[in-house]
């Protein structure tokens, strides 16, 4: 099941700090990166793949990395609720995603309100990985956690681990 939330709901007070500690964010193009620095101080790798989309053996290689570290929920926002600031986060909406592949695509159905470009998801009460959807198909999806959890998640074809795809703006 996919509920919806205010942020403010969550009772995670450094969350906002610690993924936006993560994460090089351009205001004026859009444009992100990893903070190499910050994931080397949680002893995190992360893998980028040229593609938006979770679906076939992605997908289900997310959720058996997801259910491996013990979680069954993840939490979604748009990345402009912590980068831009376009609207205050507390007011901003979450969406609680059941790790289940009914889930998963239901996230990923264009009519959901949910649009899944350009997001951030994300795992609580611990932040144990970090998923940034781009807002455009010539950008990275980038995933951010322990080695473990990078291994299992993302051992498909395409995936590469601890570099990006060259960026093409659509």
């Amino acid at each position: 099941m996919v509920t919806e939330v205010n942020f403010s709901s969550l009772s995670s007070p450094n969350l906002i700090y610690e993924i936006s500690s993560l994460i090089n964010f351009d205001k004026n193009n859009g444009n992100y990166s990893v903070n190499l620095a910050n994931l080397n101080k949680k002893n995190w790798i992360y893998a980028a793949i040229d593609n938006n989309d979770f679906f076939d053996q992605d997908l289900t290689n997310l959720i058996l990395a997801i259910d491996k570290i013990g979680l069954s929920k993840v939490y979604a926002t748009m990345a402009k609720n912590f980068f831009r600031q376009t609207e205050s986060i507390n007011n901003s909406k979450i969406w609680i995603i059941d790790n289940h592949e009914k889930d998963w695509l239901s996230i990923q159905n264009p009519e959901h309100p949910f649009t899944h470009w350009e997001s951030i998801l994300f795992s609580l009460p611990i932040l144990e990985f970090l998923i940034i959807k781009p807002w455009s198909v010539g950008y990275n999806t980038l995933i951010m956690g322990k080695e473990d959890f990078i291994t299992l998640a993302c051992s498909t074809e395409g995936w590469l681990i601890n570099k990006t795809y060259e960026i093409y703006p659509v």
